[in-house]
């Protein structure tokens, strides 16, 4: 078990590593390398920001497959719409941005924000359409990211004071502020895949584990595709024989029988 988990925490990190920018896909490092090799806040923040990108890339891309009439149209979710649905999570991350903004650093990412008007309610849509929508989103996801690679560790120490939509002040650990942020992210961003996989359009792969870190590093989406074809490539063999969720889907993409019991859950814990 120990040596399994060992294995993971490798994998882990060398694409924790690819995702920041901070390695070119060098060789991994031996176990030993790994003893004292741990991740700090800021880049675990700034993981969550590239991938929060990447998602909301592949998100809109996909989206804007339909047409107007299918992104509009009221499906009954919590905000009807697909639309609506991508203009929630575009005026929540606008509002905890314009809080985060406050914050006595100053960092000058976010100086756009404290120069926009904040979102009316939750609701109201912020664009006519997706194709508007996706060019505030693109903006917002690029200040998330500059700011997030300017945050130090004693930053985010700072208990944050803002005001909720109610008008009420209140004062939280910036850190646990935005481990929510991220948080919220993922939660709405399911709402739309649902409502994109009902509408019949496939988003793909929603997590870095299923992707080769390659494809997370550019948003070019010639590069993301070519990327993510080398490791569909790579990986073929493995999902014909294994049972796990990304062989499952590989296989019934391809119209090929179960194998039985994953290689990998059939392991003997140790």
């Amino acid at each position: 078990m120990i040596a399994r988990l060992a294995g993971l925490e490798k994998k882990a990190l060398i694409s924790c590593a690819a995702i920041l920018g901070e390695a070119k896909l060098s060789p991994l490092p031996s176990d030993h390398d790994l003893q004292d090799c741990t991740m700090t806040r800021t880049e675990h923040l700034c993981l969550m920001a590239r991938y929060n990108q990447w998602m909301n890339h592949n998100l809109y891309a996909a989206a804007m497959t339909l047409p107007d009439s299918a992104i509009g149209l009221d499906r009954q979710a919590f905000f009807g719409s697909i639309l609506g649905t991508l203009n929630h999570l575009l005026a929540g991350d606008i509002v905890w941005l314009q809080r985060f903004a406050g914050h006595p650093a100053r960092h000058e990412a976010l100086e756009p924000l404290r120069q926009m008007a904040p979102p009316v309610n939750l609701k109201a849509l912020l664009a006519p359409d997706i194709r508007a929508l996706w060019q505030q989103r693109q903006a917002l996801d690029q200040a998330l990211l500059d700011w997030t690679q300017a945050l130090s560790e004693t930053d985010l120490d700072h208990d944050l004071q803002y005001r909720n939509l109610q008008g009420e002040t209140g004062a939280r650990n910036l850190y646990a502020l935005l481990l929510h942020f991220f948080n919220h992210q993922t939660h709405h961003r399911g709402q739309a895949t649902t409502l994109l996989t009902q509408a019949g359009v496939e988003v793909g792969d929603t997590d870095p584990g299923g992707v080769d870190p390659r494809a997370l590093i550019s948003l070019q989406p010639g590069a993301r595709a070519a990327a993510a074809a080398r490791f569909r490539a790579r990986t073929a063999g493995k999902y014909r024989r294994c049972s796990c969720r990304h062989g499952r889907r590989f296989r019934r993409k391809n119209g090929l029988a179960s194998p039985g019991v994953c290689q990998s859950a059939a392991r003997t814990p140790g």
